[in-house]
């Protein structure tokens, strides 16, 4: 699956963070860090017709992860998810402009590899 089919299909904008789990030296195919955030997210079905569904985004082989945060509000009201210029996958959950990577933005995570476990629990690899 494709970075933009993804994004086709699902999106954690006006989502909402149900875990976040961070585990250092795990056992991915690099067997370095993980990091894995399942969501509450929206499901795109035909003539503009969304669903809520749970999936998760896993981002393995971390470069950065910075997550500031006062858990006041789980709820995700914009989001940045792309790919930089390096070739890692980013995701802010608190952009300073949403769908443009800032200096400013809060809510973190760079990698390497990501992955998308969807509904059924299925694991895809983004590319």
């Amino acid at each position: 699956m494709t970075l933009q089919e993804f994004k086709d299909n699902y999106s954690v904008t006006d989502g909402e963070v149900l875990t976040l789990n961070l585990e250092y030296g795990s056992q991915n195919s690099n067997g370095f860090d993980t990091l894995s955030i399942k969501v509450n997210g929206k499901k795109f079905l035909s003539k503009g017709k969304i669903e809520h569904v749970i999936f998760s985004l896993q981002f393995r082989v971390l470069t950065e992860f910075y997550y500031n945060e006062k858990f006041d509000c789980k709820t995700i009201s914009q989001s940045t998810l792309t790919r930089t210029s390096l070739g890692h996958f980013y995701l802010s959950l608190d952009p300073f402009h949403e769908d443009s990577p800032s200096e400013e933005d809060n809510m973190i995570v760079k990698s390497k590899e990501l992955f998308f476990i969807d509904p059924e629990g299925i694991e895809h690899q983004i590319t």
